[in-house]
Parts: structure tokens; sequence; C-alpha cells
């Protein structure tokens, strides 16, 4: 599925507690294209990370837990994006439809942009209540994020063959 915001280093999925720490639940989790080829890469140590863990599982394997820690030994900070279990995979016909699908996932994926945008400014600040000018500045440049999104789109249309 593509995205309609560009997003790299995303891990999510339904939040599990393990013997040590959370996990993304093996029946349904994600991962962004630049955070699945770090895992499956040299600088990732699979073989390490799993002989750690394996005593705290009684010497057993699970691979939600181990994809959590590939994706968790990445150098560069990941955002992890929860989704409330049975939100985006319940059976219910409601989500069964893909544009309902496609619009909890949009939400989403704005939820962690504004998160993003939102604590970048309150670690400058060094303050939980930043200064309202500071948050309107961070505003305008999402609108300028997506008029250079907007603008590339009819580059990129333009090209087309049809």
């Amino acid at each position: 599925m593509k995205l309609s915001y560009p997003l790299n280093s995303l891990y999510g999925g339904s939040r599990q507690q393990g013997a040590d720490r959370s996990y993304m639940q093996g029946g349904f989790y994600f991962m962004s294209k630049d955070v699945a080829r770090y895992i499956t890469s040299d600088q990732c140590d699979r073989e390490r990370l799993i002989e750690e863990y394996k005593p705290l599982y009684k010497n057993k394997r699970a691979e939600d837990v181990e994809i959590s820690r590939f994706v968790l030994s990445n150098p560069h900070h990941v955002h992890e994006l929860e989704i409330p279990t049975r939100k985006a995979y319940f059976h219910a016909k409601k989500l069964k439809v893909t544009d309902n699908f496609k619009n909890y996932w949009k939400w989403y994926v704005a939820t962690i942009v504004a998160n993003d945008r939102i604590s970048k400014v309150q670690m400058n600040f060094n303050s939980l209540c930043p200064p309202e000018i500071a948050l309107d500045q961070e505003m305008d440049l999402i609108s300028e994020d997506l008029t250079r999104v907007r603008q590339e789109f009819e580059i990129l249309r333009k090209q087309l063959p049809c």
C-alpha cells in the first residue's frame, strides 16, 4: 500500500508485552522499506540479538519478538506506531472495505507526523508547552511540505506517457 505521505523509519502494529519488553504482535505488524532493508543487512547483528533474548523465552524463538529486537537495534531512531488492538485488523465489515482501512491508515500516519513535529518543537524549547509562535511556525512548515508534494505530483503527472 502506498502512503499519501512519505515516511521512513516506521515500525508498528498491535503492541504486546513480552518477558522483558514490548513488541509488535505477529498477527499484524508493519515497517517501512528502510527499516526492512536495515534488518536484512549485515549491519543488523541478528544472531546476537536472537541469542540475547532466547533465555527470557525458555530458549524458544518467536518471530515477532525477534523482528522487534532487530528493528530496535537500528542506530537511527525508528518511529513506533501502535495500532490499538483490533483497530486495523478487526474483522468488522466496516474495516474490510479497502477505503475504510486506507482512511484509518492515513489517520495513523498523519498522527505520527504531527506528533513528531510537535515533539521536535518541544525538544527545541526543552518544554512540554513551547511558545505558540513556534508551533505556528512548525505548522507553516507542514503547509510548505504539502505544497512541495503537490508540486512534485504535478511534475510527475505531466511525465506520464498517457
